[in-house]
């Protein structure tokens, strides 16, 4: 044997190497280094992405902006609300530009505490408003308001426009609401209390005479003369009619003041009054030398005995007074400083109106902007004074007043004012 043949006998195989080569290869791999380093490339990653995506937006802001803006209705954008008892429907709420308007056009009731008012509510927009007269009691506080008992009186079409509302108590149950519509015509509705409107027109066979307490109604402008029974609510006409045309029936007068009705002569066509003490049976006209004028004529009397007529002009405002229940009537020249009815050869439309207040003592108004100017006379109409008012017309109830307005507002005197709460009302449709 060799040397070298003999070394490698006696050195023997190589068991460290042998021994690495065998660790090498069962070794198993470090997972939390591993894990640790595909948070690091993750975290690297999203990073990443954000910055271009931060650069994206800041790039294209100013366009979307522009865009928005430029755009008729702006974006549209759901909320993830729910729908349930403890939340809302999911309706828009509605812009100031389409919020309903409620505006009160009448008052009426069979005294303070049982006042009713026809209000129209209308949800503006761009071309034409779509509006709901409504019927709606009155209440003392905000905890004892109710529902609308009609709604949609009246109009054809919620579009159509709607003049010279008037709403009157007829029967303790019952209101005779009207109003004048796109056609000219005046449409009569009997709203009965306990709920609902209806259609209402003379009974054409009950020939029926009127009794103590029964109330004279006016179902066609410028027609005959009518009266609501009482027992029934039914309406029936007059058998004797004054002898006028273009009658208007003055509605503010209690019945025991008797049935007062304005006219024009048929032979003359000069203003005129009709006054019936007796439920119809005989009437008292007396002309009272006037043309008619831009309105029809304004009376009211506060005990049937003595009674006011304002007549609008051009020119100004011509008073005639009773004082012995409409047998005769005398001017009256005071000087009334009212505000224009007429402006460079144009009519000015101005409502005007009056009451006697309680102690007897009359109060007087004319729509001036927003509001009104007032005026009272406590020496039969020979002088007049400023005075201070509710903010819109006044209308008389059995026991006070009450004045249209936001908020309406009642009195028992006609002088002190209080308010009511604004109307429960339902959105048009």
């Amino acid at each position: 044997m060799t040397a070298p043949d003999e070394e490698a006998f006696v050195s023997g195989p190589d068991f460290e190497a042998l021994r690495s080569d065998v660790e090498t290869a069962t070794r198993l791999p470090e997972f939390d280094r591993v894990t640790r380093l595909a948070r690091r490339v993750r975290r690297r990653d999203l990073r990443r992405k954000l910055v271009i995506s931060i650069a994206a937006i800041v790039t294209l802001l100013p366009a979307g902006v522009a865009g928005w803006h430029a755009a008729p209705g702006g974006p549209s954008v759901q909320t993830d609300q729910q729908v349930g008892p403890d939340r809302p429907d999911l309706a828009p709420s509605p812009s100031p530009s389409t919020a309903p308007v409620a505006t009160i056009r009448a008052i009426a009731g069979t005294r303070v505490g049982a006042l009713y008012a026809a209000v129209d509510v209308c949800r503006p927009a761009e071309r034409v408003s779509t509006c709901s007269l409504q019927v709606v009691p009155l209440a003392a506080t905000a905890q004892d308001q109710r529902a609308p008992i009609a709604v949609g009186e009246l109009r054809n079409d919620p579009t159509d426009p709607l003049d010279e509302v008037t709403l009157q108590a007829v029967t303790p149950q019952s209101l005779l609401l009207s109003g004048i519509r796109r056609d000219g015509e005046r449409k009569y509705r009997r709203i009965d209390l306990r709920g609902g409107g209806l259609d209402i027109a003379p009974e054409p066979n009950d020939h029926s005479v009127p009794t103590a307490g029964d109330q004279a109604v006016q179902l066609t402008r410028y027609g005959e003369i009518s009266f609501v029974r009482q027992s029934d609510a039914r309406a029936l006409r007059v058998p004797i009619q004054p002898n006028l045309r273009d009658l208007v029936l003055v509605t503010s007068v209690a019945p025991k003041d008797g049935w007062w009705v304005t006219g024009t002569d048929p032979t003359t066509g000069e203003v005129s009054v009709a006054v019936s003490h007796d439920l119809g049976t005989n009437w008292t006209v007396v002309s009272l030398g006037l043309r008619p004028g831009m309105s029809d004529p304004i009376l009211t009397t506060g005990d049937g005995d003595t009674a006011y007529l304002f007549l609008r002009t051009s020119t100004g405002i011509q008073q005639r007074l009773t004082t012995d229940g409409g047998l005769s009537w005398r001017p009256l020249q005071t000087d009334m400083p009212w505000p224009a009815f007429a402006s460079g050869g144009d009519v000015v439309e101005r409502r005007l109106g009056a009451v006697v207040r309680r102690d007897g003592s009359l109060l007087v108004w004319v729509e001036e902007g927003p509001g009104a100017v007032f005026l009272e006379s406590s020496d039969l109409g020979a002088s007049y004074r400023p005075a201070n008012g509710p903010s819109g017309p006044i209308v008389v109830v059995p026991d006070g007043f009450a004045a249209l307005g936001d908020p309406p507002l009642f009195s028992t005197d006609g002088r002190s004012w209080s308010s009511l709460p604004r109307p429960a009302v339902v959105p048009p449709t």
